[in-house]
C-alpha cells in the first residue's frame, strides 16, 4: 500500500515538471516564430532582392498550417514524442537556414528558390506533427485547471516574447545600420540553434502517457474525419473560421514588407 502511494506521488511529480517544461516549450518555440516572420522575414527577402508580391505569398505559407495539420490524422500513434520532436528539430534548422541562405551569394533566383523551398518544408513539418504535440502535453493537464493553464503559459509567452523582440530588433537594426546585415543574419540563426536546443531539450525531458487507444489507432483516420464533419455546429465553425483566415491573410503577410521598405520603419520601432 505504501508503495502504491510512492508510485503516485513519483508520477504526480513527474507530470508536474512535464507541465513546467510545456511552458517554457511553448515559449522557445514562439520566440523562434518570431524571427521568421513578419518584419524579420520581410528583411531577409529584402536581402535576398525578393519582391513585396513574392514575400506575402511566402509569409502566406503560414496560412497552409490547416492543410499540412490534416497529415497528422495518418500519423496519429499511442506514443508521438520521438516523432514530435525530431520533426521539430527539422523544422527549426530549416528556419535557421533561411538567415544562412543570404549569406551564401550566388544567383538570385537560385536563393530564391531555395529560400521557398526551406521555409515550405519546415511549416510542413511544423504543423504536421502539431497536433500531436499539444494533445501530447495538454494530456498531462487536468481538466479543471486547463483554462488556467493555458492562459499562464500564453502570458509567459507574450511578456517573453515582448523583451525577445525588442532585443533582437535592437541588435538587427544596430548592424544594418553599420552596413553589415550580414552578422545580424549569423546573430540571429545562432540564435535560433540556441533556441532549438533548448526547445528540444523541455521536450526530451518531458514524460509521455498514451492517450489514444488502440481501437482509434487501427481506426480509419478518413472515417473520423467524415464524422466529425457530420456536425452542423462544427461545419458552422469551420465557415466562420473560412472568413476569418481569408480576410486575415489576405492582407496580413504584406505586413511585414510594408512596414520595412514603404513606411522605412526600423525592427526596433516595429517591435514597439
Amino acid at each position: 500500500m505504501l508503495q502504491s502511494r510512492k508510485v503516485i506521488v513519483m508520477n504526480i511529480d513527474k507530470y508536474q515538471r512535464s507541465r513546467l517544461l510545456y511552458i517554457f516549450e511553448a515559449m522557445f518555440e514562439y520566440l523562434i516564430s518570431i524571427l521568421v516572420t513578419g518584419s524579420y522575414l520581410a528583411t531577409i527577402t529584402s536581402e535576398l532582392g525578393i519582391s513585396d508580391s513574392l514575400t506575402g505569398i511566402i509569409s502566406s505559407f503560414i496560412s497552409l498550417g490547416c492543410l499540412f495539420q490534416l497529415l497528422s490524422i495518418a500519423l496519429k500513434r499511442r506514443y508521438v514524442k520521438r516523432l514530435v520532436t525530431t520533426a521539430s528539430v527539422f523544422n527549426q534548422l530549416l528556419f535557421m537556414l533561411l538567415y544562412i541562405i543570404p549569406l551564401g551569394g550566388g544567383k538570385k533566383y537560385i536563393g530564391t528558390a531555395v529560400f521557398v523551398g526551406a521555409i515550405f518544408l519546415a511549416y510542413l513539418f511544423y504543423n504536421m506533427v502539431h497536433p500531436l504535440k499539444i494533445n501530447w502535453f495538454m494530456s498531462l493537464i487536468d481538466d479543471n485547471i486547463r483554462g488556467c493553464f493555458t492562459a499562464n503559459n500564453e502570458i509567459v509567452s507574450l511578456i517573453c516574447g515582448m523583451l525577445f523582440t525588442l532585443g533582437m530588433g535592437t541588435l538587427v537594426d544596430y548592424y544594418k545600420n553599420a552596413g553589415n546585415i550580414k552578422m545580424a543574419f549569423i546573430l540571429c540563426a545562432a540564435v535560433i540553434f540556441v533556441l532549438m536546443l533548448l526547445h528540444t531539450l523541455t521536450m526530451v525531458f518531458s514524460v509521455e502517457k498514451p492517450t489514444i487507444s488502440d481501437q482509434n489507432v487501427k481506426s480509419n483516420p478518413l472515417k473520423r474525419f467524415a464524422t466529425v464533419l457530420k456536425n452542423k455546429n462544427v461545419r458552422k465553425i469551420n465557415l466562420l473560421f473560412i472568413i476569418w483566415y481569408s480576410a486575415t491573410y489576405s492582407t496580413i503577410p504584406f505586413y511585414g514588407t510594408y512596414m520595412i521598405k514603404e513606411l522605412g520603419f526600423s525592427l526596433k520601432f516595429v517591435s514597439y
